[in-house]
């Protein structure tokens, strides 16, 4: 099943004033503020070569963020354009970069944080390989070293304004998607925070509508989608190996939060 999710998360991009959007995002906005040079940064990125050496290529490829087929508003379309969005070209990167005014006089310049991610052992290797990716295309990432509490601390405090970093989660597509980035609930500095998104997501606070939520939701991942509010790397999925002569069965509908739930339903063999 997709149960754990490997991505770069932006952290940045956070409004002045989270009720009105006035005054724009804090200063410095930087060039993550830009969504073309957030899809350059996902079009530079070979996912095969990762997905080989980290996770034997087992991973499977996020179209879509926190969404995918098995979950709610799914599209197939994102499927489909997903090789021009957010595909590996870098030659297609480039131009994209140069479009939006950086060039090798003026690159992107932001910081990849090296940090504890749960759950991936792997996260600061894979972040030192995506800045080996973004150099090849005159991506300016320069690596820094950040302990978990000192990283809480300074996104709550809104101090992380052009930074980026290799996380992974497996919540669900609310949580995934509030807390990389949103007004809504508690704010920490998660990543690009977008009105259009948060417009379309205060509509799940006044129906219980199942076909309404379908289309939030689809809506959502529209603007997750066009935006690039994530640079999507992979689902790896739930694997188990078990002694049948111990282990019976288990019946696992999905992880809730972690890779492992539901372990109340492992039959022991008798």
């Amino acid at each position: 099943v997709p149960g754990f999710r490997v991505f770069a998360q932006f952290v940045c991009c956070q409004y002045k004033d989270p009720k009105t959007f006035d005054g724009g995002y804090m200063d410095p906005p930087g060039a993550l503020a830009d969504p073309q040079v957030r899809k350059a940064l996902s079009k530079a990125v070979n996912r095969d070569e990762v997905n080989k050496a980290f996770f034997g290529g087992k991973g499977q490829i996020m179209y879509n963020g926190p969404l995918d087929p098995s979950r709610r508003g799914w599209k197939e379309e994102w499927r489909g354009r997903y090789n021009d969005e957010y595909g590996y070209d870098p030659e297609a990167a480039k131009r994209i970069l140069a479009a939006a005014g950086y060039t090798a006089s003026n690159p992107v310049r932001f910081t990849m944080i090296l940090t504890t991610a749960t759950g991936l052992s792997s996260a600061n290797d894979i972040a030192e390989s995506l800045v080996a990716y973004w150099a090849k295309v005159g991506i300016d990432a320069k690596l820094e070293t950040i302990d978990s509490a000192t990283y809480t601390t300074q996104g709550r405090a809104f101090k992380l304004l052009n930074h980026m970093r290799v996380n992974g989660t497996s919540s669900n597509p609310w949580t995934g998607t509030t807390q990389f980035g949103s007004t809504l609930g508690t704010r920490n500095g998660g990543g690009p925070e977008l009105q259009d998104l948060d417009d379309v997501l205060k509509g799940l606070y006044s129906t219980l509508d199942e076909k309404k939520i379908d289309e939030i939701w689809s809506k959502a991942g529209d603007v997750m989608y066009q935006q690039h509010k994530f640079v999507p790397l992979f689902w790896l999925p739930t694997e188990a190996s078990v002694d049948p002569k111990v282990v019976a069965g288990w019946d696992f509908p999905g992880s809730i939060s972690g890779s492992w739930t539901h372990i109340e339903n492992i039959r022991a063999a008798k």
